[in-house]
């Protein structure tokens, strides 16, 4: 058993609440865009991408992880996105 309480991931399981709410946001998302753009650099959207190629998921939705902020690697995305920017969550 964790000793440490501070520590809330291991009681993600147990939290149906936080699990409903996760579920209603993503509905909400999924409703209005029909495409994801995750910004990340040094690592902070690896966790998303690790996650999607693991379980071998196939979003009905693109979804696209920029882990940089080079403006020559993220201007070429951004002219594929932009004719439907509006459609993108960022």
């Amino acid at each position: 058993m964790i000793k440490n309480k501070s520590l809330g991931f291991h009681q993600l399981p147990e939290r149906s609440q936080l699990w409903e709410e996760c579920n209603n946001v993503a509905q909400k998302l999924r409703a209005q865009y029909t495409k994801m753009v995750v910004l990340g650099i040094g690592g902070s959207s690896l966790g998303g991408k690790v996650l999607q190629e693991a379980f071998a998921f196939q979003a009905d939705r693109q979804v696209i992880f920029l882990d940089t902020i080079d403006p020559l690697q993220v201007d070429p995305w951004l002219q594929q996105l932009k004719p439907d920017l509006k459609s993108v969550c960022w």
